[in-house]
């Protein structure tokens, strides 16, 4: 199969630095913020991801993030089969999330040049970008 592009949309709240877990959750993306993570949903269509976001974060409480990166899923590259990416594919259309996503992906998971679209929270009003 051909390289697959899949939107991973990471959704959650930004610690503030007096929490006790900050420096835990400030290891990624640009480690200038805790993103604390709700949620992390893939998509095969971009408009769809982007509107999950969004959504998410318009109806959040202040300090909501939603970060959109996309990824290209290589089964050549990681040794699956054909088997194997249908039944990823399938997890993703019917759950948005599938198992193994970390271990095909791992840093470029929070690498901030794959990130496409982000949206945070600030006193009740949206703001489009995080960094």
């Amino acid at each position: 199969m051909k390289p697959i592009k899949l939107y991973k949309v990471e959704v959650g709240v930004l610690l503030k630095k007096n929490h006790p877990d900050y420096e835990d959750y400030a290891q990624v993306y640009d480690k200038q913020r805790a993103y604390y993570d709700e949620n992390v949903a893939f998509f095969r269509n971009k408009k769809n991801a982007k509107e999950y976001l969004k959504n998410y974060v318009f109806f959040g409480v202040v300090g909501t993030y939603g970060i959109l990166s996309e990824l290209v899923y290589n089964q050549n590259e990681i040794g699956y089969t054909d088997e194997d990416t249908k039944r990823i594919l399938k997890d993703i259309d019917e759950c948005g999330i599938f198992d193994d996503y970390i271990d095909i992906f791992g840093e470029n998971l929070y690498d901030t040049k794959n990130v496409i679209f982000t949206r945070y929270k600030k006193s009740q009003k949206v703001f489009k970008k995080i960094f």
